[in-house]
C-alpha cells in the first residue's frame, strides 16, 4: 500500500489510501528474483460503493464519468540496475473531474491482472493484463526485457 500511496503522490494525487486489488509475486525473467505486480484501484462499479469486479463479467462502470482522485493502476516493481523501480504498465488517473462533453475527457479505464504465462517460448514470463471501460474491453501482453517493460500485443472488443 505505501508502494502505491507514493506512486499516486508522484502522479499528482497526495493523501490516497490505496486499494489494492490483486498483488502478485513472480519471477517474470527465471533469473531467480521476484518481481511484483500490484494491481489498485479506487473506481466505484456497480451499486456497492467500493471497488470490485467479477473474473467473468465485463465491469458494469457507473457512469462516463471520473471524479478527482479516481484511479486504476498495475505497477511492476523490480530491481534495475541494483535499484528498486515502480515501471506503470497501465494507469488511469482523474487529476481533476471530467466528463464526456469536456475538451480533455478519457472514460475511466479499470485495469487488471489476468495471467503470467510465456507465451513466445523464450523463457521469460508475459504479462497478460485487460482494461475495462464503459463500452469496450482490451487485452494487452506486457514483456519484461533488460529492466523495461513494453506491450507487444493489444486487441479491443467493443460491446
Amino acid at each position: 500500500r505505501d508502494i502505491v500511496k507514493k506512486y499516486l503522490a508522484s502522479q499528482g494525487l497526495p493523501d490516497t489510501d490505496p486499494q489494492l486489488m490483486q498483488l502478485y509475486r513472480v519471477d517474470l525473467e527465471g533469473d531467480g528474483t521476484d518481481e511484483v505486480v500490484i494491481c489498485a484501484q479506487n473506481i466505484l462499479t456497480g451499486t456497492e460503493n467500493r471497488a470490485q469486479w467479477d473474473d467473468d463479467v465485463v465491469l458494469p462502470l457507473n457512469a462516463y464519468s471520473a471524479a478527482k482522485g479516481d484511479y486504476s493502476l498495475i505497477l511492476l516493481r523490480k530491481i534495475v540496475d541494483g535499484k528498486v523501480a515502480e515501471i506503470p504498465l497501465g494507469q488511469f488517473i482523474a487529476l481533476a473531474d471530467s466528463a464526456p462533453a469536456d475538451k480533455d475527457w478519457t472514460p475511466p479505464i479499470l485495469y487488471k491482472i489476468y495471467q503470467f504465462a510465456d507465451l513466445n517460448g523464450d523463457g521469460v514470463l508475459e504479462i497478460i493484463l485487460g482494461m475495462h471501460m464503459p463500452e469496450e474491453t482490451a487485452y494487452q501482453i506486457h514483456m519484461v526485457e533488460d529492466g523495461k517493460a513494453s506491450m507487444v500485443l493489444e486487441n479491443e472488443i467493443s460491446s
